[in-house]
């Protein structure tokens, strides 16, 4: 963690980066998941607006951690891929139960937008396919394949 922390994390205030660590799990993602995933353990987060989540992509953006591009399941904003394969491996090894809560309530959250957003049921069931597919392996093997 502390490779990451100061060589590609430095200068980023403690809530960007706390939210930053819980974005390593997603494969890319809009303001919505990461007020979801920062609202597991502030429920203040919930009440916050979105922009206030633009801004934290803002400065990923302006330490070239995060760029808007197109994924397997559209256009989003992607955390630089191989820093975040190193993060969601160093979360695993570091705090496994983190790593389960995280990866669980990405799963929840695409299956209730499936619910909720059934144009875009395709794409949410792929991102829940992939969180299934992760978990499965780390309970199984103890390790992260993505």
């Amino acid at each position: 963690r502390e490779v990451v922390d100061s060589n590609f994390l430095l200068g980023l205030n403690k809530e960007t980066y706390e939210v930053i660590w819980k974005a390593c799990v997603l494969r890319g993602f809009h303001m919505a998941q990461l007020r979801y995933l920062a609202g597991l353990d502030k429920k203040s987060a919930l009440r916050r607006p979105e922009g206030d989540y633009l801004d934290i992509i803002q400065q990923g953006i302006d330490i070239s951690i995060i760029h808007w591009g197109k994924s397997e399941t559209g256009e989003r904003y992607l955390l630089d891929d191989t820093l975040r394969k190193v993060m969601i491996r160093n979360l695993a090894h570091r705090d496994p139960e983190d790593f389960r809560k995280l990866q669980c309530a990405a799963i929840d959250l695409y299956t209730k937008w499936v619910k909720e957003y059934p144009e875009l049921a395709e794409s949410y069931r792929k991102e829940i396919d992939y969180h299934e597919r992760v978990l499965g392996d780390f309970t199984v093997t103890g390790r992260v394949n993505l």
